[in-house]
Order: C-alpha cells, then sequence, then structure tokens
C-alpha cells in the first residue's frame, strides 16, 4: 500500500492525539463507605436544614443545603412569614466554614490536644477561680439567640460569681433608649414600610445595612410607577445606598445629624 505524505502526517498527528489523551487520565479516587451510617446522611443525596443567620448586619431565617454532613448553599426559607429573604452576604457567608486559616482543633501554647483534655484545664481553672470568690467575665457582643443566651444562663447558675458584660464596638444604645421611652420595651424596633406613602430617613442606610435584604424586597415593590408608589426624602452627610435610591437626597453636615 503506497502512503502519501499527508497521509503520514494525518496518521502521525492522530498518534500524538491519542498518546496525548491517554496521559491526560485523571487519578483515580476511591470511595469509602460507612461502616457505621450516621442518622439521616445518605451518601449522595442532599439534607436540607431550617436555621437562623445573623452576622451583625443581617438576620434571616434560612434553609441550608448539605451533603454528607457539608453545608453547601444557603437559601432563603420562603416557608417563614418573616424575614425570609437572605443577602449576597449570607449567602457568601458559608465560604467561612472552608476557610484554611480555621483552627481545626484545639491548641495550647500552638500544640495540638484533645478536647478533653482542654475541657479539663477549663474547668479546673473555673473551679479555681470560683473557689477562691474571684470573679469570672463573660464578654460579648449583643446577642440575639434565645439558645446562647439561656447558655450563659446556665453557666451563671453554676458559677454564681460570673458577670456578663455586653459590649458593642457600634452602640445602639440611643435607638434602644430612644424606643424604650416611645414604646416602653428596649429593642431595636423593625420598621414595615409596606403600607406608607411618604418615608423620611434622617442618615439611616436602610437598603445598605439595616438587613437590607428584607427592605429590597418591600422597598422595589413600592417604587413601581402607579397610584400607590412611595415617596422616599432621605437626608444623609455622605453618599449611600438608601441616599442612591432615594426620590429626593438632601445633603447635610455631619454635626447637624445628632
Amino acid at each position: 500500500m503506497k502512503t502519501t505524505r499527508r497521509d503520514f502526517i494525518k496518521i502521525l498527528g492522530f498518534t500524538t492525539l491519542y498518546v496525548t489523551l491517554a496521559a491526560c487520565k485523571g487519578p483515580v479516587i476511591e470511595s469509602i463507605p460507612y461502616i457505621i451510617k450516621p442518622e439521616y446522611i445518605t451518601p449522595g443525596i442532599n439534607n436540607y436544614y431550617a436555621s437562623t443567620m445573623f452576622d451583625g448586619f443581617d438576620f434571616g431565617n434560612v434553609i441550608v443545603k448539605t451533603i454528607e454532613g457539608r453545608p453547601l448553599k444557603i437559601e432563603s426559607n420562603k416557608e417563614s412569614k418573616y424575614l425570609n429573604t437572605v443577602s449576597s452576604r449570607i449567602q457568601s457567608s458559608i465560604l467561612s466554614l472552608y476557610d484554611n486559616e480555621r483552627l481545626k482543633y484545639p491548641s495550647i501554647n500552638k500544640k495540638k490536644v484533645s478536647w478533653a483534655k482542654l475541657d479539663n484545664i477549663i474547668i479546673k481553672k473555673l473551679n479555681t477561680i470560683s473557689n477562691s470568690k474571684k470573679k469570672i467575665v463573660i464578654l460579648t457582643s449583643s446577642l440575639p439567640s434565645p439558645s446562647t443566651k439561656q447558655l450563659i444562663s446556665d453557666f451563671t447558675k453554676v458559677y454564681k460569681n460570673t458577670n456578663h458584660i455586653i459590649y458593642d464596638a457600634i452602640s445602639y444604645s440611643s435607638t434602644l433608649n430612644a424606643v424604650n421611652k416611645v414604646l416602653g420595651k428596649r429593642a431595636i424596633p423593625y420598621y414595615d414600610i409596606s403600607n406608607i406613602e411618604l418615608l423620611i430617613s434622617f442618615d439611616a442606610d436602610f437598603l445598605g445595612d439595616w438587613s437590607p435584604q428584607n427592605f429590597h424586597k418591600i422597598y422595589s415593590k413600592r417604587k413601581k410607577p402607579n397610584l400607590s408608589m412611595i415617596n422616599h426624602i432621605h437626608l444623609e452627610s455622605h453618599m449611600s445606598l438608601s441616599g442612591a435610591n432615594a426620590d429626593l437626597r438632601i445633603t447635610i453636615n455631619p454635626s447637624k445629624i445628632y
């Protein structure tokens, strides 16, 4: 059989391509089955859990998608009547669970120890402080979680010389005190803007960092051009997301806000 130069180059090209593809074969990853399968976990099947999320800026009722115990995705819980939306901050917060800089085990003086050993050391130290009548101080920011508050309450019942001090880097005491005087309850209010016609905000970026995902949903519906469209007037000292979306933005000096 007579082979032309062109046919020879074609055959050589196909042979080289075949060898290259064969060398690109991925490594074999073997799957090890469970000897004792954990409850509610089926390999390859997603599980969904209802939970809540609070990071200091956003709060929402969420659904967490997991596979074999690993959280993969956070979405809003549509079954919830309130705060059933999520922001980009809430959705991206799941990345912090896979941060390589996270501590992977307990350590003392940069040396790995077991949880049992660490617990024994902490309990022994707490008992020593308690028996010597010294103070134990728990320093936290404001806590919206009932379970965390109950945990601290249980702790103070065991160690009665414990003081729980709440300190926030950005204080909302003025807001809390004002609401307490007006409504008789010291709490951060949730403002319902779904049925108002005129909205006046004073340096309050509710679309930026006041749990914005919940305000976005209502605000966008009320900004559609119709007879019931909301009129928004915003006064602020610097540009914000709320000011950029306002019908009328008024710039004022920071000294005139408070």
